[in-house]
């Protein structure tokens, strides 16, 4: 069978089975997949079952639906082709997978657990319309946060921030050696666009790529940070 997973912000990935031959995606009471949130129009998109696979078109007046990153009006759909609507990321697996397809990012499709969401909280709402270069810069966001990992130099140790962010020293999420690293000396938040490596100590040591963290700094691909005699290295692709 035919499925989706579902990526949202905040949320752990989830499971939709396509189970029927034709299926609209939307906030509005017909939709059969319901994606409750104002940036999503009441019948946003509709997916439909071919004589080779399954196809997507765009049924909002906009043109906000992205078929790997690109916006489109129609598409034959591939398996881990991926639509953004709205604030969602799906991923599209299609019905005669192979044994490698059954995964998803070391996962097998059978564990995810299954989405289920209503319109109703979001169906009165007006439509908050995106432009292609909005849900551009919303899928962006979205990957970066998913992708983005903390590893710890010289050990096997990784952590993923996400959108809740990490907290480093002896009491936090990621322990941190060395004088002055009791608590939590140090915290990496996320701002909406980037990660944000904050000072929370005055006398642990914390550099980054080699100079002292004075009060805060955003994190770019690769920088080198240490607290107390502990090396991490930050990774966002």
């Amino acid at each position: 069978m035919a499925c989706f997973i579902i990526r949202e912000t905040a949320q752990p990935d989830r499971l939709f089975p396509i189970d029927k031959p034709e299926l609209l995606i939307g906030r509005g009471k017909r939709a059969d997949l319901a994606l409750p949130h104002i940036t999503v129009s009441r019948e946003h998109a509709r997916i439909m079952a071919t004589e080779t696979g399954f196809k997507v078109e765009n049924c909002s007046s906009q043109d906000n639906l992205l078929v790997n990153g690109s916006p489109l009006n129609s598409a034959e759909l591939n398996t881990k082709d991926t639509l953004q609507i709205g604030k969602y990321n799906l991923v599209f697996f299609g019905s005669n997978l192979n044994p490698l397809e059954q995964f998803f990012e070391g996962r097998a499709l059978d564990e995810f657990p299954r989405y289920a969401r209503t319109t109703a909280a979001n169906r009165k709402d007006l439509t908050f319309q995106m432009s292609p270069t909005m849900v551009k810069k919303m899928m962006t966001s979205t990957n970066r946060i998913r992708k983005a990992i903390v590893k710890a130099t010289g050990t096997k140790g990784e952590w993923r921030p996400g959108d809740k962010g990490l907290r480093f020293g002896k009491g936090g999420d990621v322990p941190a050696s060395g004088w002055f690293t009791g608590g939590i000396c140090a915290e990496l938040t996320w701002n909406g666009s980037d990660h944000c490596l904050k000072r929370c100590s005055s006398l642990a040591a914390i550099t980054l790529n080699g100079e002292k963290l004075k009060t805060e700094a955003f994190l770019s691909d690769g920088d080198q940070f240490s607290i107390g005699k502990s090396n991490f290295q930050y990774r966002s692709s």
